[in-house]
């Protein structure tokens, strides 16, 4: 099985589960975060993402969802007459756990903790130009990723509420072939500050 069709099929498995759960407490939440790696050489980014799910129990104590998002970095540098260009991007495609301390009827702020588990899709694309050179190389590994998640929601209406937190990411690294060499890919680790527009349906 490739690698797009595990991803395929990841999404399918998570859309459904998520789906099924919905019994009028569920909700789409579009996301912004700030991403900050913990690795030498990469700038802070904007990280986009979206989640889909429910709140489970008497009082909506319980959050499940599937989430999947978009996250990128350019690099280029020169060495001498020679340069290199690239892109890595990242679309992470998470279940998400999350439980909220407080009944959302009697507290307007809640305290919220939990984990996410799933795999990112990276993408990396490179260019080498110089004297007689123009190299032109990609690789896409889908890796293993996990998180830990914790924040408050703050309620405005019925239907609508904040929500402000912080992760902890972190991507299993692997090898790839790039150039017709292996690459060893170290893990990912960064800091992420987010904001979420919880819209219940």
């Amino acid at each position: 099985m490739n690698r797009k069709t595990t991803l395929s099929g990841f999404v399918a498995l998570a859309l459904v589960a998520v789906s099924s759960l919905t019994a009028g407490n569920g909700f789409i939440r579009p996301t912004v975060g700030f991403v900050s790696p913990d690795a030498e050489g990469y700038d802070d980014s904007i990280y986009l993402g979206a989640d889909i799910g429910s709140f489970l129990g008497k009082n909506q104590n319980h959050e499940v969802s599937g989430e999947i998002g978009f996250v990128a970095w350019e690099f280029d540098q020169r060495e001498g007459a020679f340069r290199a260009e690239g892109e890595e991007t990242y679309v992470p495609l998470l279940v998400n756990y999350r439980y909220y301390v407080g009944t959302p009827d009697v507290n307007k702020v809640r305290f919220f903790f939990g984990p996410s588990l799933g795999f990112t899709e990276a993408t990396y694309e490179v260019k080498v130009t110089g004297p007689g050179m123009n190299l032109k190389g990609d690789a896409s590994e889908l890796l293993f990723t996990y998180a830990v998640n914790l924040g408050v929601e703050i309620k405005f209406t019925e239907k609508l509420s904040l929500n402000l937190g912080y992760r902890y990411l972190h991507i299993k690294g692997t090898d790839t072939e790039l150039f017709g060499s292996r690459i060893d890919l170290d893990d990912s680790k960064a800091h992420v500050g987010f904001a979420g527009l919880t819209c219940r349906f």
